[in-house]
């Protein structure tokens, strides 16, 4: 990143990589000003260019993206600060904060003494070429009373509330991972049924994936949900189905892949926080299509012990066989003694493991890496090196 400082006119002009602004002798800023979005990076060049007066933002702020791949920018929102109280005010389009090339989601609604009122849309594009289109072409055609969004309630004062109907997004939206949530708020609270809704990019499909109640007082689940797995996307379609009680997930929780259940255990029935007791059968963080990895073994009050295999499936063949594992100390849930573990990028396509020993928790010793030729899977895994933990 470039820093360029230089001094005119009793001003200080920073111009920070394709930022740009001044400050007075007061440290406030004045004039024109070019600024970063917090998530500036080469997938997401969002930049904000308007006028400060005395450290406030006023007038028209614009809002910019520049696409990494073609090199052009283009404005896609902005609206106006209020020159006395530098509060925004009138029509607004502002972009998402996960906003980048393949999640490129907008809003645009009316601000009032800095607070959202009224109808508030959710738009989302796939690239930059395409105009944005409303989020109802993404859930089903017969919902069409909804477009992606909903309402402010515009009298009451204070914070901004949701009320009636909305169609929101998921924080991890994006081209690859179109799920979006339905149903309905009161007072800025969710109650009643919600839907959760997923679109696949490749096939154009809609379906419904998910849901369950939230309870009218309170705004807590209750009841049976369907929820989609934390990495949901199009090659990793995993859900779980159990019951809420209190706001808290209880019994049994089964994790479904492909319609088939591949994992889950027992949460505690009592309690103030979610806690896993007896045997579980979890998905690795990156597991998909390709990367079926699951963890199997005990939990003891939300702490695994004991004996943990590792378990790959392979996503042709289906064939399913035990790769790796080792032990967790039974009081610290601490790695300790042999263990086998499979790489963080582990696939039918990049299958490395790694066997060594831990103490306390910590890699001593020397490792071996050892790797199963993408084209030579029969003959098994290879030794590649060694790593030496005790340097």
């Amino acid at each position: 990143m470039e820093i360029h400082i230089s001094q005119q006119h009793n001003v200080f002009i920073y111009q920070l990589f394709s930022g740009l602004g001044q400050y007075n002798y007061q440290g406030q800023r004045i004039s024109k000003w070019i600024e970063l979005s917090d998530r500036f990076s080469n997938r997401s060049q969002i930049t904000y260019i308007g006028e400060y007066q005395n450290g406030q933002k006023i007038g028209l702020w614009e809002i910019w993206y520049k696409d990494y791949d073609t090199k052009r920018n283009k404005q896609i929102g902005g609206g106006l600060y209020d020159k006395i109280n530098s509060i925004k005010i009138g029509r607004w389009i502002e972009n998402s904060n996960n906003f980048r090339d393949c999640s490129q989601v907008i809003y645009q609604g009316q601000y009032k003494n800095g607070k959202k009122i009224g109808r508030w849309d959710i738009l989302y594009r796939n690239q930059q070429s395409e105009a944005f289109q409303q989020m109802q072409n993404y859930i089903v055609k017969i919902k069409t009373k909804f477009s992606g969004g909903g309402s402010y309630d515009d009298q009451v004062q204070g914070d901004q509330i949701k009320i009636g109907s909305w169609i929101e997004i998921s924080e991890e939206f994006y081209k690859w991972s179109q799920v979006t949530y339905q149903g309905e708020y009161k007072d800025g609270k969710r109650i009643g049924k919600w839907e959760i809704w997923f679109k696949d990019c490749h096939t154009n499909q809609k379906k419904l994936i998910g849901g369950g109640f939230y309870d009218e007082k309170s705004s807590i689940k209750i009841g049976k949900w369907i929820e989609q797995n934390l990495r949901f996307y199009y090659n990793s379609q995993v859900t779980w189905t159990g019951q809420y009680k209190n706001g808290q997930k209880v019994g049994r929780w089964d994790i479904i892949h492909e319609e088939q259940q591949i994992g889950g255990g027992l949460y505690k029935e009592d309690g103030d926080s979610e806690i896993k007791i007896g045997n579980w059968i979890e998905l690795s963080n990156s597991f998909r299509d390709w990367s079926q990895v699951t963890y199997n073994g005990e939990y003891k009050e939300d702490k695994k012990v004991g004996r943990w295999d590792i378990w790959y499936k392979d996503w042709e063949t289906k064939k399913n066989e035990q790769l790796g594992g080792g032990h967790y100390d039974e009081i610290s849930s601490i790695k300790n003694g042999v263990w086998i573990e499979l790489s963080d990028i582990f696939d039918r396509y990049s299958q490395v493991i790694y066997d060594g020993e831990y103490q306390n928790g910590k890699k001593v010793g020397m490792w071996m890496e050892l790797e199963k030729k993408r084209w030579k899977l029969q003959e098994g895994f290879k030794k590649i090196k060694d790593i030496n933990y005790d340097n």
